[in-house]
């Protein structure tokens, strides 16, 4: 995984005009051409900065895992500067030689008041940046459902099926595309206009109240020390979060210290950034309870990654539910599992969805996001940039799904793989090997099966068809029982050198 961008979102400054007007100009000029035609960069510049930040209330998104303007010319004006920064983004600092760019702004939100230059009279304008970063549309979306008055009203260039969904999702419905009519010069102006679907939920709330509702996270607990829980414990505090390791005994979490090790002195060696003693910072932020009250007690969110078995979690979120603080989100690593056959057992369905990792989570960083019926579209959204923050790929699942996307994809191949092994076609070894020489593929099934670890693998297919409680059983006979659980433990289908 390459070093990771550092995405802030922060009210504009009075330094930041020219990269504003920069993003407004490039914009504007796929909409608006004439508008943008009619004005140099100078006139909107000085527009920006005597208008638009004075009148508006103005949020950037900037990259602030790059150099400072000062640091790529010290000779250069600070809007000189700001114009090559955004110009030429990072990589553009990059391709001349620089370690890292300088800081870019990568998109802009204004919010009430604003008029002119084609802006005219907007409750809120929203500009998608010309080089999207994953995650900033998001951020600046929740800013303003937070920030901004009673009666918000969002303005997007965007029409995609994409982009709708990704709006409705967040409680706006589109009520009017434009025809290019209300402006004087008669050109289509692509722009969407968006409301709050329930006005109750986004407007007649005040700001305070809202901004309780979407308090960035601080403190999160992870439930469950095995290989993924492990995983998305230590990412998380590598991230900088202060998190707390939960197991059900401390022979369980004198275990997952070892992992957390291993993880640490993998990080360093394969994780770029995690050097100079990050990785071993990391180890630090992790307390670890065995006492589910004490472990809970100061969480902003917990992510429960115990055995995929549904009694398991529904028993487990019966305990969460009457010890955890009313402002904790609960968030479940189902594999499988959909959130609506969990979500009543959690005593607060809205603040409820699943967010789900790939193992090797430092290499395969993508988390899939998927809320039920229930699941407030505010809280799916936090959860979308929280997974951004810790340097995963948001996955946006717009409709339960069991398996979500990857899963998906993956368990019909891995169940494929399984029949012919029961009904005694080929062996484990020339299955993988098969499909290795056949598709170049680096791992076959039976190598994700030890990775996944074969008490997942047992707990989803005792749930299935014939076939599949048949391998459970084969797997529960020849592996589990012997405590050969995979990579994990050093042996399952194959054996592993034990770390």
């Amino acid at each position: 995984m390459g070093e990771r961008e550092r995405i802030e979102i922060r009210r504009a400054q009075p330094g930041d005009a020219a990269g504003v007007a920069d993003v407004w100009l490039r914009s504007f000029s796929a909409a608006l051409p004439t508008v943008a035609r009619a004005h140099s960069n100078d006139d909107v510049r000085r527009w920006v900065r005597e208008v638009l930040l004075p009148d508006s209330a103005v949020w950037v998104a900037v990259d602030t895992s790059a150099r400072t303007s000062a640091e790529v010319s010290a000779d250069t004006s600070a809007e000189a500067s700001a114009d090559t920064s955004v110009d030429g983004s990072a990589h553009a600092a990059a391709d001349a030689g620089a370690d890292a760019g300088a800081d870019a702004i990568l998109g802009m939100m204004a919010l009430g008041g604003v008029d002119g230059d084609g802006c005219t009279e907007l409750d809120q304008l929203y500009v998608v940046p010309e080089r999207s970063r994953q995650g900033i549309g998001t951020r600046l979306v929740e800013r303003a459902r937070i920030e901004a008055p009673a009666g918000l009203v969002l303005w997007t260039f965007q029409v995609n099926t994409d982009a709708r969904a990704f709006y409705a999702h967040r409680g706006f419905i589109e009520v009017a595309l434009t025809d290019g009519a209300d402006n004087e010069e008669h050109e289509p102006d692509v722009r969407l206009r968006w409301r709050p679907t329930d006005p109750q939920q986004t407007t007649s709330q005040d700001i305070t109240q809202r901004r309780e509702t979407m308090t960035e996270f601080t403190s999160v607990t992870v439930l469950g020390t095995g290989v993924l829980g492990s995983q998305i414990a230590y990412q998380t505090a590598f991230s900088g979060f202060d998190v707390v390791a939960y197991d059900i005994s401390d022979e369980l979490l004198e275990g997952a210290k070892k992992r957390f090790a291993a993880l640490a002195t993998t990080y360093a060696k394969h994780v770029k950034g995690a050097g100079d003693g990050k990785a071993d910072d990391a180890l630090a932020r992790i307390r670890y309870s065995s006492d589910l009250a004490d472990a809970v007690k100061d969480a902003d969110l917990v992510i429960e990654a115990v055995p995929e078995d549904i009694a398991v979690k529904r028993e487990t979120y019966g305990r969460l539910a009457e010890v955890a603080t009313e402002k904790t989100i609960f968030a479940t690593n189902s594999s499988t599992l959909l959130p609506s056959a969990i979500a009543d057992y959690t005593g607060r369905p809205e603040k409820f969805l699943a967010m789900h990792f790939a193992n090797h989570i430092w290499l395969h960083n993508v988390a899939e996001i998927m809320g039920s019926p229930q699941t407030d579209p505010a809280v799916f959204a936090q959860l979308v940039d929280f997974a951004g923050a810790i340097g995963m790929v948001p996955i946006e699942v717009h409709k339960e799904k069991a398996g979500y996307v990857l899963n998906s994809l993956l368990v019909p191949f891995m169940t494929a793989a399984s029949d012919l092994l029961v009904d005694g076609v080929a062996d484990p070894e020339t299955i993988d090997k098969t499909w290795k020489i056949g598709t170049g593929a680096p791992a076959g099934p039976f190598e994700i099966y030890d990775v996944v670890g074969l008490t997942t693998a047992y707990n989803i297919s005792r749930n299935g068809g014939p076939k599949q409680q048949k391998f459970a059983a084969y797997l529960k006979e020849n592996f589990i029982d012997q405590g050969k659980l995979g990579v994990a433990t050093g042996e399952g289908f194959y054996t592993y050198p034990r770390s």
